[in-house]
């Protein structure tokens, strides 16, 4: 906003959702010593401007849609179609931001339920800013959800929208502010990174200008040399063209590979660099008449995909699902080459285990569908020394709470659903107080002590390409699951949720479930509903030297065998355990008592303690998992 011109901050604009129940104020810039007039909902006020305006609404019940009108002299400002609900920020990492359309078999297709027109989504362009916190969000907007970009939507965020609104039947927005990779150090202010000395450097360094732009344009150089030096050493690419397929390259010194079918090894290669990968096929006539669509599972890190060379699609790095329109007329009758060439950055090349690889006819009268998995050849491009990553500006410390929570704290709203920690798995001790400091610092943005924050403890993960890698994420849970201790809060699990081999689970729906329980529970007063799963509230050794855990929230736990339990004694060695549900749980409390007996020197017990527990998680009546937590033997009523 420019002080001398009448202006809105982006989040004032068309088909924007306002805050029920609580104090309207519009505010933005005009000329000095104008006055301005701002009429809403049929009340005016004129307010005096020093460059900046601020002009108070009485708080209103859901409904609209309202107009608002601001002007000043011979300038108007006019912001239509406006509805009074309930307002959400949703926040974090790409779990939180993974649109609909990667949550939908193919793009374009994400949703084939009712869009209600009263649900939608204010996003914005990421800006972070070192300085000072942000009155505004450049090129922000508002979208409705019967519009033509329902599946850029938040998954996440639309999900829990819908249930929101489907129970109380009003109107819901969400301000999606979450940023693909960010760590929590990204979300919280100076005044609360202050606390964290470890972050001094990089805090240093994010308020440096003259070291931003110099490690950028470092960064964009380093990065375009090392693929131009791949580009032009690959024999498979035409280097006087740049990037065009040399076929004739491809006659002959292919070594045999597999596309992985399960969760076997899906490496090409010995380092980064390019491979090309070719698989021939046949298709019957029917097939080759027809548009098809080729999945490529997901790929480290990008590709670019032929048919009989005709290029049918390309991904540039490497977590979307690789989904290609193959046109009509590409496939042959016969015999067909599907050829692919993937570049690796850091490690080999690899296809992820476990992924659809296949064409396939989706029609009325759907044809057979072609199985690309299983044996394949494969043939190196050129071989490469590891690229380092870039520096990702958006994730240096407070620079994502400057750009986006400190606006969006301008506005009043109901409480705030959270997905993040992935990228904290790094270092996670320092997790646990550094998240607790986050929400307190928003609170104090928002002026609420009591602001509802909803997060979701991590999904299950194992990531395969680098499968030996402790990657901290049992230890990010532990920290999330003790801060269900700070009031008004709530914490759900994903951990039976996700996929082993996606970083994405798509399962967002049955989260946002989740996420609607605890909004009912702790931000609307349905004090009765069961929202959270099973959790320990003791773990004692009884006489008979069994371990046995108290479990509260339990009602509705199935009875039966519990795998995942470990004992820890005071060396620091594990032993597995299995425990068995005792009791029916119908007051909501239920005993698991560990079959195995304790030994002198035992001190701890731990469920569940793996980035990818591969086990049968018990579900209470609400459909919510006993979640992974660590405890020590002998604790009593922790929360």
């Amino acid at each position: 906003m420019n002080d001398n011109e009448l202006a809105l901050p982006s989040f004032f604009s068309d088909s924007m959702v306002l805050q029920r129940n609580k104090p309207i104020r519009f505010f933005g810039s005009a000329p000095k010593n104008a006055e301005v007039r701002v009429t809403f909902a049929g009340e005016s006020r004129a307010v005096p401007s020093d460059g900046r305006w601020s002009a108070e609404f009485p708080a209103m019940d859901a409904g609209g849609p309202h107009e608002l009108t601001v002007s000043a002299g011979e300038s108007r400002l006019t912001v239509t179609d406006i509805l009074i609900g309930e307002v959400w920020v949703a926040a974090g990492q790409s779990n939180m931001e993974l649109p609909l359309d990667r949550t939908a078999p193919w793009p374009g297709e994400a949703l084939t339920e009712t869009r209600p027109s009263d649900i939608r989504e204010f996003s914005a362009p990421v800006n972070p800013e070192f300085r000072h916190p942000k009155a505004d969000m450049s090129k922000g907007r508002w979208r409705r959800a019967d519009g033509p970009e329902i599946g850029t939507f938040s998954a996440l965020g639309y999900r829990f929208a819908s249930l929101i609104r489907e129970r109380l039947n009003v109107p819901v927005g969400i301000r999606l502010i979450a940023i693909g990779g960010s760590p929590v150090e990204a979300w919280v202010d100076r005044e609360t990174l202050s606390l964290f000395p470890e972050f001094a450097g990089s805090f240093s360094n994010a308020r440096n200008d003259s070291w931003r732009s110099h490690t950028a344009e470092e960064d964009q150089r380093r990065i375009a040399r090392w693929y131009d030096a791949l580009n032009r050493a690959d024999p498979g690419l035409d280097s006087d063209a740049g990037v065009t397929e040399r076929l004739e390259w491809h006659g002959e010194g292919w070594a045999p590979c597999s596309i992985p079918e399960g969760r076997g090894d899906g490496t090409l290669g010995d380092g980064p660099g390019s491979v090309w990968v070719r698989r021939f096929f046949h298709a019957t006539p029917a097939q080759a008449r027809a548009a098809a669509r080729l999945r490529l599972g997901t790929l480290v890190d990008s590709d670019r995909a032929w048919i009989n060379g005709i290029e049918v699609g390309s991904t540039g790095y490497r977590y979307p699902p690789r989904r290609y329109a193959v046109p009509e007329g590409v496939i042959r009758e016969g015999k067909n080459e599907l050829t692919v060439r993937i570049v690796s950055e850091e490690g080999p090349a690899r296809f992820i285990p476990g992924k659809r690889y296949d064409l396939s006819w989706e029609s009325e009268n759907p044809l057979p569908r072609i199985e690309l998995g299983g044996p394949c050849e494969f043939k190196r491009g050129a071989a490469m020394d590891p690229l380092a990553g870039k520096t990702f500006m958006e994730w240096l410390p407070t620079g994502l709470y400057n750009s986006r929570t400190a606006p969006m704290s301008l506005l009043p709203i109901r409480g705030v659903i959270w997905y993040q920690g992935e990228s904290n798995t790094g270092n996670p001790a320092g997790y646990g107080p550094l998240f607790r400091a986050a929400i307190e610092c928003w609170r104090r943005a928002w002026g609420d002590d009591n602001l509802p924050f909803l997060y979701t403890q991590l999904a299950n993960y194992r990531d395969p390409v680098f499968l030996n890698r402790a990657n901290g994420w049992p230890a990010i849970r532990e920290a999330q699951r003790e801060c269900r201790s700070v009031p008004g809060t709530g914490m759900t699990s994903a951990v039976d949720l996700g996929e082993w081999n996606d970083l994405h689970p798509a399962n967002k729906r049955e989260l946002a479930r989740r996420f609607a329980l605890l909004a009912r529970k702790i931000a609307y007063g349905e004090t009765d509903l069961e929202a959270e799963g099973p959790h320990p509230v003791a773990v004692t050794k009884a006489a008979d030297g069994k371990i046995r855990v108290e479990l509260t929230h339990a009602r509705g736990l199935s009875g039966g065998r519990i795998a995942g339990f470990e004992i820890g004694d005071e060396a620091g060695a594990w032993r597995p355990a299995t425990g068995i549900t005792a009791g029916g749980a119908e007051d909501g409390n239920a005993t698991v008592e560990i079959e195995t007996a304790a030994r002198e020197g035992d001190r701890m017990l731990r469920y569940a303690w793996a980035d990818d527990p591969t086990i049968a998680f018990p579900l209470n009546g609400a459909g919510l998992p006993l979640a992974p937590f660590l405890e020590k033997i002998g604790f009593s009523e922790k929360y």
